[in-house]
């Protein structure tokens, strides 16, 4: 779905580019955020027509964060499959894809992206060898984003209309639960703290059970993410960074994976586990003292 003017985008566009795309990252929605912007205003309103048409309440959508709790806690077995995917998918657009279109202030940033487990040795070695030293010099320069997750299994399931989740980790139940509790982090805290409060954590011994630690000694408030991992949220919002790792292209062979621009290759990963800093300078188009 291009941006071209000749086609008429409506409901069933948005339904098919989106199941290809809502869980995949902004370079995948550049056929949306290259639509001018009267474009996208006509397909947020088909997208809200068609909800309404599938006699979705408005109160079911209006407000939420994440587009997936929709699917979680605000269905019901009298919501027809296709009206759940009307909410499913406006959301993530309006959320993700416009908000992101119009967003022209971080151009210049490298965008960065790392793929890691809790427990992982190689994980926590790359945070504390490669991404801390790094970010601390060029944080400024990086579009910075996190998906705990790796190697894991996730498993949806659906009982008595409800959905849940049943997760296997590579190294463990502990490793689930560190996981989960950054995935909370993710939807808590900004980009900056959730930097410091990773980094905190995967220098631990333990970092599935670092968290009060680390939020404390922070000054970070540790409730929200405790309240998030200890629900349903929680198991929701690390199945999402399960659904990200699966678009992985190629797919996630090696943890910790890093992404710069939305790309990798096997050649390039190694290099970056070794030289993360140069890797961000050799993406970086401008200029920076800490890159000369």
């Amino acid at each position: 779905m291009a941006g071209g003017k000749s086609k008429k985008a409506g409901p069933r566009d948005m339904i098919e580019y989106m199941t290809c795309r809502m869980w995949v990252d902004l370079e995948s929605c550049k056929g949306l955020t290259e639509m001018s912007q009267s474009e996208r205003n006509k397909l947020v309103l088909d997208c809200w027509k068609c909800m309404v048409d599938e006699r979705v309440k408005m109160d079911d959508a209006v407000g939420t964060t994440d587009a997936i709790v929709v699917l979680v806690f605000r269905t019901s077995p009298t919501m027809s499959t296709n009206g759940v995917l009307c909410v499913v998918l406006c959301v993530a657009f309006l959320r993700v894809c416009v908000d992101a279109g119009d967003n022209e202030t971080g151009a210049a940033k490298v965008p960065v992206k790392v793929y890691f487990e809790s427990l992982c040795p190689d994980s926590k070695s790359f945070f504390r060898r490669q991404l801390t030293p790094a970010y601390e010099q060029l944080q400024d320069i990086m579009d910075l984003s996190f998906v705990p997750f790796g190697k894991a299994l996730a498993r949806p399931r659906l009982r008595n209309g409800r959905v849940t989740f049943e997760f296997e980790c590579q190294h463990g139940q502990r490793e689930c639960q560190g996981n989960r509790i950054m995935s909370c982090a993710q939807r808590v805290l900004g980009q900056h703290d959730q930097m410091r409060l990773f980094s905190c954590m995967m220098a631990t011994p333990d970092p599935s059970g670092a968290g009060r630690q680390c939020t404390e000694k922070l000054g970070l408030d540790w409730a929200p993410i405790e309240g998030c991992s200890s629900r349903k949220l929680g198991a929701v919002l690390l199945y999402m960074n399960g659904r990200k790792t699966a678009a992985l292209e190629p797919k996630l062979y090696f943890v910790p994976t890093v992404t710069i621009a939305g790309e990798y290759s096997r050649d390039t990963l190694s290099s970056r586990l070794r030289s993360f800093k140069q890797a961000v300078c050799d993406a970086y188009t401008g200029y920076h003292p800490n890159c000369a």
